[in-house]
């Protein structure tokens, strides 16, 4: 599951020192009978503090609505990847080592343009050197200039190494432009072509591998003191030792930081709804839980039937993305599940 981050902040906690902000001007102690103090009377050592408290019960809300929201798209998404389980980086058979280059990172670069909704997702990094060494492949993004990833790997010498490393990078409706480079100063490389095939016959004159989604080629960038600087020589159809076990999916991720402003209410009540169901279940014996207890019991079937209408109100009329990720341009169909 991708970061949603966009979604943080949605909604604030009113009333403390250093403030939660809004992003939405709702408040989650804006809703009855959820208030600092009223935290204070159910937190048991397990939070640090009421704030703490209430942070955590709306992070946890937040994760429930999304996943719900994911799961209503289900029906409406593509599931299979568009490029599933494939390899950048062949290593040739005749080995032939390049030595090493100091203040050099070497590796490949990859563009993938039009498709908003697709995230690049590397399961496995390899690299074939010539020297026994602790060191890191470095994942930038050129777009921003930032890096994305370190990722140590443990090299020997005339064999292939592998790092496992699970990374899924967003599209997020701007060209993906990133690299991924080893720092060439500590060791040298036997060559791999971008694809299978004598000299990469899929690639084009300039030793570019391109299908209809991405484009793909040899890359080094200078740098110093193990940080890759951001300008980029293209170097064609060579990896420079690295393979990149990877696969092109869709997310909804991208599509549901679009409507996070339809979002605020649903994940307010659904706070609301999770909050009340703690005090609920409380073991602490004060007035505010035993006294409150047909107030608690009446909200919390007050902020369900909210949540259930607030989020009933997002998805009857959301229509899906004219992309190759959603199966059309329709509008989605609300249903209700019966236990």
């Amino acid at each position: 599951m991708l970061d949603t981050s966009c979604l943080d902040n949605l909604i604030g906690i009113s009333n403390t020192c250093n403030g939660t902000p809004s992003g939405s001007g709702l408040y989650l102690n804006d809703l009855p009978f959820i208030s600092i103090a009223n935290a204070g009377s159910v937190i048991d050592s397990e939070y640090n503090s009421a704030i703490g408290f209430l942070e955590q019960k709306l992070n946890f809300a937040q994760k429930k609505t999304i996943t719900e929201l994911r799961t209503y798209l289900l029906p409406y998404m593509r599931h299979a990847s568009v490029i599933e389980n494939d390899v950048i980086g062949i290593y040739k058979e005749e080995r032939k080592a390049t030595a090493s280059e100091p203040a050099k990172y070497k590796g490949v670069n990859i563009k993938i343009d039009r498709y908003p909704y697709l995230s690049f997702n590397i399961g496995e990094l390899m690299f074939f050197g010539d020297t026994t060494v602790n060191t890191k492949v470095y994942i930038i993004n050129h777009t921003t200039g930032k890096q994305i990833k370190e990722v140590d790997i443990a090299l020997v010498a005339n064999e292939i190494s592998y790092a496992d490393i699970n990374l899924e990078i967003p599209v997020k409706k701007q060209r993906l432009n990133i690299g991924i480079y080893v720092d060439s100063s500590v060791t040298g490389f036997y060559s791999a072509d971008l694809k299978r095939g004598t000299g990469c016959n899929q690639c084009d004159r300039t030793g570019r591998y391109t299908n209809q989604y991405m484009t793909v080629q040899g890359a080094e960038v200078t740098g110093t003191d193990n940080i890759p600087l951001p300008g980029v020589t293209m170097t064609g159809n060579e990896t420079h030792g690295l393979s990149i076990g990877y696969s092109l999916g869709c997310s909804s991720t991208e599509f549901i930081c679009s409507i996070s402003n339809l979002m605020a209410m649903p994940i307010l009540y659904k706070a609301g709804e999770v909050i009340m169901v703690e005090m609920q279940v409380s073991n602490r014996f004060n007035s505010v839980i035993k006294l409150g207890s047909v107030d608690i019991e009446f909200l919390l079937q007050l902020y369900s039937g909210e949540y259930q209408k607030m989020y009933k109100d997002v998805t009857q009329n959301l229509r899906v993305p004219q992309d190759i990720c959603f199966s059309c341009n329709n509008r989605v169909k609300y249903q209700t599940n019966i236990p």
